[in-house]
């Protein structure tokens, strides 16, 4: 349990915690936990007071290995945590040199219980990490009796599965129905492709299918492009920006990068940061992400993000 002397913000994280196996474009297999880990571990950074309540199924295999990285951590509550009595999860990721990934899964875990969410918490990150991570119905009745920040992640609904564990890119029928909870609601340029059921290569293509989502109920939609930048849609001031992505010399992980993103972002939304300078900020972070794979260079993120350069500048659309 947390030690600090304030519970606020209080921020939820739900989702599945994987375990990643990752092959980069240039042949280097790394292993490192995945999944609401990476959301985690920047709220850890980001948070010197408050609480930190991921809802999550953690498998015998890697549960020492969560408590040795995050039981330092006085912002860290593990009360909301799961553990099942079988190996954890496996996701392995293998990267094309033009940032597309082949991506497969060792099981289908089953949805998660969040019938025990703190309806006191200032900001609920539902991460679709599985696709299968919360089920609808129970997303919808959680809105209904929640008024706090929903932020959306729509990440696996976008995928598919084969026989073999395989995720493919889809079109999700019900797509409206999950962002009609949020209100804020990220994916990346590929998953909102799905939605669109075209190729997005332009970035005021990208912006007028942002609208789209907006128009679904969510006030912020948030799209993440990789080394395109970032474009954020504000439904209500009717206004778009483009942030230009940061440029990393070097070899580059985008694992993570987008979970990264979405705390960061949901963290400066809660201190009532101007939400163009929160997404700058949480773009920054995102940056920094890449530099390194897995979890370990969290720790020295701040000092990361001073050598790579300031945050890059939005600009309307």
């Amino acid at each position: 349990m947390p030690t600090n002397q304030t519970d606020r913000p209080l921020v939820v994280v739900v989702g599945h915690l994987v375990k990643d196996e990752i092959t980069s474009a240039e042949g280097h297999t790394s292993v490192a936990l995945g999944g609401i880990a990476y959301n985690m571990a920047a709220l850890c950074c980001l948070m010197k007071t408050g609480r930190i309540y991921p809802i999550c199924r953690i498998g015998t295999d890697i549960r020492y290995q969560i408590a040795n990285i995050f039981g330092g951590f006085p912002v860290f509550d593990d009360s909301g945590i799961m553990y099942s009595n079988r190996p954890n999860i496996v996701n392995r990721l293998v990267y094309n040199h033009d940032g597309t990934r082949q991506e497969w899964n060792s099981g289908k875990p089953g949805s998660l219980d969040i019938e025990n969410i703190p309806i006191n918490a200032d900001a609920v990150i539902f991460n679709f990490i599985s696709g299968n991570d919360v089920k609808l119905s129970e997303l919808i009745k959680f809105r209904k009796r929640y008024r706090g920040l929903i932020y959306v992640d729509f990440h696996s609904l976008s995928l598919g599965r084969d026989g073999s564990g395989g995720r493919y890119l889809r079109y999700h029928p019900r797509w409206r129905e999950y962002l009609s909870v949020a209100n804020i609601a990220q994916m990346n340029v590929a998953e909102l492709s799905t939605i669109a059921r075209r190729e997005l290569s332009d970035n005021r293509e990208v912006a007028k299918a942002a609208r789209i989502l907006n128009e679904a109920g969510p006030a912020i939609v948030v799209i993440t492009m990789g080394e395109r930048g970032v474009i954020f849609s504000d439904r209500e001031k009717d206004e778009q920006y483009y942030i230009p992505a940061i440029h990393i010399d070097g070899r580059t992980d985008p694992t993570g990068c987008g979970d990264t993103l979405a705390a960061a972002f949901a963290y400066h939304v809660l201190r009532k940061n101007d939400l163009i300078k929160s997404i700058e900020m949480a773009n920054h972070y995102a940056a920094a992400k890449a530099t390194f794979t897995g979890l370990d260079g969290f720790g020295r993120i701040d000092d990361i993000m001073k050598l790579i350069g300031p945050a890059a500048k939005g600009r309307r659309i």
